[in-house]
């Protein structure tokens, strides 16, 4: 049986109800993230000039009475489509401009990083079919009449405060920030779904803040190998962490362990499962939600508690350390359906800025995290910032977008926010490439459709008479906490004579046939309407290792065709001491 944990029956519980597929804010999210499908079948071919070169012209020139070299650092006059960058690291000189990388001060990233003085971070814009190096694609062209002075400007992978600019003393902090050491410890990369959109000033597709790692520093003075920023912040070694892989020369055999925090009636879970993780604790507040949970995962720690008292009973230090951490907090405050205060609002608030908290209590190696898509409305642009810090300020990496999950086999309308975060010293993986599209476009497999094959395990009470619909569609509209709706095609079973069972929505909503549902029919469709399923965002996380030892690289392999692999270097060639 699962160890379980219970609160007081007096406490209050997080209510979770809520239908986040409003189309009312679709508009208004657009305007921050581009929500159009990755794989719509009309992607132009970028324009052959702009993937051009430009030509090197000269090496340096001298500009009002200072000389800018290739490989330089100056400060311009603000770059608008850059986030107001004021810095640039040059790269070509010539024509009556230079051109070259933008760095922007990390205050202009409005709460996504530590607002520090002299601290930069570098901007990398991308498109998708832009065959240009990436960091070709980043650069942006200045008029030399816009260059302003010099700057001293050094890259590091080791965490703030080191190498930080230190006031002299009796400077004051205005000439310090006009005049001193510039230290860039991060980059911030958008990447948008063609060419064409990027240069329309459309919204980016993704969005992703990158501490620098070690390859990113050329100056041994201020690199820290990766090895040492993991072992400083997981407390323990890759090789301890992996040394199954060591003696398993197949790398087969280890199974990465999983939490489930919010965890309701184990979506996520049951995801990890079918994955090969280990599912070790799940955690959420609402009881009938745990009842399933234990139904379906017996043998794991399960913590029914809210998450201020997870962080205080020692939960994380009764367990190893988990590879994976998944997070799924209360959402009715950002979805488009929350439209009057509730009783709850400042709890679920709360509850979402607890991962604070959260990540240096747990030191995942990853976190994933799901959320309503309406966080990226413009109207929560502050809740969204300070989430992304709740992960920077303990120097994770974070990816974001937001996914039509459609496209990833769910026979569902149903747009989630998304979030990829990893620890310092592990590389950052990829979101998993689609494998469905609208009618099989770019040779991926349809949209998962709901069609009169499936087998009804419940009989539910007859509704009155609705109109019969094609059942090979997909659901135009998101399972919520209310099951469906009622009186539009797809909210109701297809031969119009009844609403969908539980077995059926939960079928729908990705479940497996087999997981078993407590609780009135109430409760059973409140928890198949919360359910986020993972999956294979970290199906198969360091499928390879090199067998010399000790172990001196990581192969982290995120896409179940085994395409993307991301190599860690490990090597260990400097005695920089990490801080933090």
């Amino acid at each position: 049986m699962a160890r379980r944990f219970f609160i007081p029956d007096d406490a209050n519980v997080i209510d979770l109800d809520g239908d986040d597929d409003d189309e009312k804010i679709l508009h208004e999210v657009e305007m921050v993230i581009d929500l159009t499908s990755d794989d719509d079948g009309h992607r132009p071919f970028p324009n052959p000039a702009l993937l051009l070169n430009p030509q090197r012209g000269e090496n340096l020139i001298l500009h009002n009475g200072f000389y800018i070299h290739i490989g330089d650092h100056v400060e311009v006059v603000p770059v608008a489509d850059s986030l107001e960058a004021q810095f640039l690291r040059v790269t070509t000189i010539g024509g009556g401009f230079i051109r070259g990388l933008p760095l922007t001060r990390a205050r202009r990233l409005n709460g996504m990083l530590h607002k520090k003085r002299n601290e930069v971070c570098l901007i990398i814009d991308t498109a998708h079919g832009d065959l240009r190096l990436e960091e070709e694609q980043a650069t942006v062209n200045v008029p030399l009449q816009h260059v302003v002075k010099p700057r001293d400007l050094i890259y590091t992978n080791a965490h703030y405060p080191a190498h930080k600019n230190r006031l002299a003393e009796g400077e004051s902090v205005l000439p310090a920030e006009e005049n001193g050491r510039l230290v860039c410890r991060w980059k911030y990369k958008r990447v948008w779904l063609n060419l064409n959109k990027r240069q329309e000033g459309k919204p980016s597709k993704e969005s992703a803040l990158f501490h620098l790692g070690a390859e990113d520093v050329t100056d041994p003075k201020y690199r820290v190998s990766d090895r040492k920023r993991y072992h400083n912040w997981r407390r323990d070694s890759i090789e301890e962490t992996l040394g199954v892989w060591a003696s398993n020369p197949n790398g087969r055999g280890q199974r990465y362990s999983f939490g489930d925090l919010f965890c309701g009636a184990g979506g996520a879970s049951s995801g990890g499962r079918r994955a090969g993780l280990d599912v070790r604790m799940g955690c959420d507040k609402d009881k009938a939600a745990c009842n399933t949970y234990e139904a379906n995962f017996p043998l794991t720690e399960l913590l029914e508690m809210d998450i201020n008292t997870v962080l205080t009973s020692g939960a994380f230090g009764r367990l190893p350390k988990l590879d994976i951490v998944h997070l799924s907090p209360p959402c009715q405050t950002l979805s488009p359906a929350h439209t009057r205060v509730g009783r709850n609002d400042q709890e679920n608030d709360a509850a979402l800025f607890a991962v604070h908290d959260i990540v240096p209590q747990a030191r995942a190696r990853v976190f994933t995290m799901e959320e309503t898509f309406g966080i990226m409305a413009q109207k929560h642009e502050e809740f969204f910032r300070k989430l992304i810090q709740c992960f920077t300020v303990w120097n994770y990496s974070v990816r974001w977008t937001v996914v039509d999950l459609r496209n990833w086999g769910v026979p569902m309308r149903r747009l989630r926010f998304l979030m990829i975060v990893s620890c310092p010293g592990e590389p950052l993986p990829e979101f998993p490439k689609n494998t469905h599209a609208e009618n099989g476009a770019d040779g991926l497999k349809p949209w998962v459709t709901y069609d009169n094959s499936h087998v009804v395990l419940l009989n539910d009470i007859l509704q009155p008479q609705f109109p019969r619909w094609n059942p090979n569609i997909v659901l135009s509209r998101t399972i919520t906490c209310a099951g469906t709706q009622g009186g539009k095609a797809g909210d109701y079973h297809h031969d119009g004579k009844r609403k969908w069972t539980c077995r059926e929505l939960a079928t729908l909503a990705s479940f497996p046939t087999n997981y078993r549902f407590t609780g009135q029919i109430t409760a059973q469709k409140r928890q198949i309407g919360n359910v986020f399923p993972l999956r294979l965002p970290m199906e198969r996380i360091d499928q390879a290792r090199r067998r010399q030892a000790p172990v001196q690289a990581m192969v982290v392999d995120v896409d179940d065709d085994g395409n993307n692999i991301i190599v860690i270097d490990d090597d260990d060639d400097d005695d920089v001491i990490m801080l933090g």
